[in-house]
């Protein structure tokens, strides 16, 4: 922790961002939320988009600031546009809370097919439950086995019930949805957090 100590107060985003992230999570450090914020914070204004992501939800949640949902919507906004798929579904949450439903549909998508499973997820719902979209099975099922494939489990007795509604006509279409939609890595992903020292 001292490293990224030391890093971080000579203006290494990267390190700002971990150690945001250590006194969030506690994780080797005591956890604290007021430091947590400074740190994500000072990255966010460096242009990190996950610290974007983070401080909005600190500002969502009222931890380590005080709660304010439009600053919250502000650094949302800063790491969607960055294409943060974390940004990305919590702007698209606050919109549909709000009742735009056509910009949290088009904020899921973008979420979702970066693989962001709590994304594929809340897509199901729209389709099965008809928020903002026409009900559609097929894409609610296509939407909900993707949230399950990536390891959002509680997509599982939702995709069962779902399954039972459709023929093998659907099943085919929601499987070449399935498909077209899936999140394919780009090479250089597993290097999306890395960065050269400052």
């Amino acid at each position: 922790m001292k490293w990224w100590r030391r890093a971080a107060e000579q203006g290494n985003t990267e390190a700002q961002f971990q150690l945001g992230d250590a006194h969030r999570t506690g994780r080797g450090i005591e956890r604290n939320d007021t430091e947590a914020a400074q740190w994500f914070r000072l990255a966010a204004e460096s242009g990190d988009p996950t610290a974007q992501n983070n401080l909005g939800s600190a500002y969502l949640n009222g931890c380590g600031v005080l709660q304010d949902q439009e600053e919250a919507m502000k650094w949302y906004r800063l790491a969607a546009d960055q294409g943060d798929p974390g940004g990305q579904y919590n702007l698209a949450a606050l919109y549909a809370e709000g009742g735009d439903h056509e910009l949290a549909l088009k904020l899921y998508k973008l979420s979702a097919r970066q693989g962001f499973g709590l994304a594929c997820f809340r897509l199901g719902q729209m389709y099965l439950t008809a928020q903002g979209v026409s009900q559609n099975y097929v894409d609610a099922y296509a939407w909900s086995w993707l949230a399950v494939s990536y390891r959002h489990t509680e997509a599982v007795p939702i995709l069962e019930e779902i399954s039972k509604r459709l023929d093998d006509a659907d099943l085919a279409r929601a499987e070449d949805k399935i498909r077209e939609w899936r999140w394919k890595p780009r090479d250089d992903d597993f290097l999306s957090r890395a960065r050269p020292a400052e």
